[in-house]
């Protein structure tokens, strides 16, 4: 198969085809909810060919994510 790895195909290229698929089966379809359900599904599929901003692991926060700081409280009572 083209644009796979030791067999494996290449998932975006699947992810597109299932895209096309749906867009193909709304233009078929004369119910207009119908049809915009089929166009959503193939925004879905297209969505899973986009890349993501960072992979982080079960227990990371975002980079950008700030902890709040603590300070400690001062008393002015002497």
């Amino acid at each position: 198969m083209r644009g796979s790895r030791d067999g494996v195909p290449d998932m975006v290229n699947v992810y597109r085809g299932k895209a096309f698929e749906c867009l193909s089966l709304a233009e078929c379809m004369n119910n207009p909810e119908e049809r915009a359900e089929m166009v959503r599904f193939a925004r879905v599929w297209m969505s899973f060919t986009e890349p993501i901003a960072e992979a982080l692991g079960a227990y990371e926060w975002p980079r950008a994510y700030q902890w709040p700081r603590l300070r400690p409280q001062l008393s002015n009572q002497f």
